[in-house]
């Protein structure tokens, strides 16, 4: 089954210390159903308009008629979410700046439910129809292009060390790639959960200890790229997964993106510029995939073009590898701040969002072989992986 990236866009609210200054500009961004348009007269000179379509675009910039996740959701993610437990596998990503909702999108809140919340609710009122059908959840983050497991007893003690901070050395996962199920982080743990409670509770387990740090942006800014999965397990012998990926956040070298972030950690600069450095690298990998795939989708019709896909440039896109132009249902939520001073940021996150839309993937249901068959392959493709 052949799909296109689903791309949506949310515009943040301004913040308190914003409202002011978009008394006098007014917003940069015009809001359509489908189509995001981006003004930028900053200079007095003549207005300079940037439109770009998508599946869906949402503002919560007009207060109590903000659009809240579980709006987003039942539009973009939901249809995608209900075949979860058809045998197919599904992945939603968030991108944009950092301070934009991203996390916000991906966690909630107590008073609004994030995505997890709600494809935990919806994959377990699936799961309670269908007999002898398992499901487990797993959290990995990458950080400073390490694979770290956030629920790993050795990650949850180092969050709270004596000395040190969460840079204490920390366990990492290797990266391997299965003939059939694609790029995984090997190792990585595996809870059973028995219900929307169990799966959401682990999420929060994890979350606790992911990489973050005060932003003059954000006051929990995540400094890792992270991944909460669910594997579901069905009695006819097919095996799915849900992917949740809250990236880290994007920013341009300007008063809002890279300096404002780095004049802002409490931590050595040698460490922050580290953390922007391997951050920058994925995201830049990132968008370097995303053109070869869009590059590739045109060059379909003719045989002789190949395209070579960068996937293995970074570990983030090497796990992505299945939702970016593989098996994969995939969703694309970018999210963009409606101020004049972001501008370049925005539309930056727009191009980005623009190109996702010509990704085209291919889902297909896969047969789970036994755990002797999977180990044995896993031991073979490490095996020739240190033979190269």
């Amino acid at each position: 089954m052949s799909s296109a990236v689903t791309v949506g866009v949310r515009v943040r609210p301004f913040f308190p210390d914003e409202v002011a200054a978009s008394v006098d500009h007014g917003s940069a961004v015009d809001v359509g159903d489908t189509e995001i348009t981006m003004r930028h007269s900053f200079n007095q000179k003549k207005e300079v308009l940037k439109s770009f379509p998508f599946d869906r675009c949402y503002s919560s910039v007009s207060g109590g008629d903000a659009i809240k996740t579980a709006q987003i959701y039942a539009d973009l993610v939901a249809p995608s979410v209900h075949t979860v437990c058809d045998g197919y596998n599904v992945s939603v990503l968030t991108y944009g700046q950092t301070g934009a909702g991203k996390t916000y999108a991906v966690s909630g809140s107590s008073d609004e439910p994030g995505l997890v919340n709600l494809a935990c609710q919806d994959i377990f009122e699936k799961v309670a129809a269908q007999e002898g059908t398992s499901v487990t959840a797993s959290y990995i983050e990458i950080y400073n292009e390490h694979v770290i497991d956030l629920l790993d007893p050795e990650a949850q003690q180092s969050a709270f060390p004596t000395k040190g901070g969460r840079d204490s050395p920390t366990k990492t996962l290797k990266v391997r790639e299965h003939p059939e199920l694609g790029p995984f982080a090997n190792g990585k743990t595996e809870m059973d959960v028995a219900n929307a409670e169990d799966a959401i509770g682990v999420f929060q387990f994890g979350d606790r200890v992911r990489h973050t740090s005060q932003t003059v942006l954000s006051p929990r800014s995540s400094r890792s790229h992270c991944s909460f999965c669910l594997t579901v397990k069905h009695t006819g012998g097919t095996m799915s997964q849900l992917n949740i990926i809250d990236l880290a956040g994007t920013g341009q070298d300007t008063g809002g993106g890279v300096k404002a972030l780095l004049s802002a950690f409490s931590s050595s600069s040698k460490a922050d510029s580290a953390e922007i450095g391997a951050i920058n690298k994925s995201l830049t990998t990132l968008g370097s995939v995303m053109n070869a795939l869009a590059k590739q989708a045109k060059a379909k019709a003719d045989a002789k073009t190949r395209v070579h896909i960068p996937y293995r440039d970074s570990v983030l896109t090497w796990l992505l590898k299945g939702a970016l132009g593989g098996n994969s249902k995939t969703v694309l939520i970018a999210v963009i701040s409606p101020c004049h001073e972001h501008y370049d940021d925005s539309v930056a996150t727009l191009r980005f969002a623009e190109r996702a839309r010509a990704v085209v993937n291919v889902a297909s249901t896969k047969m789970v072989k036994s755990k002797m068959q999977v180990e044995v392959e896993i031991q073979a493709a490490k095996v020739r992986e240190e033979q190269h």
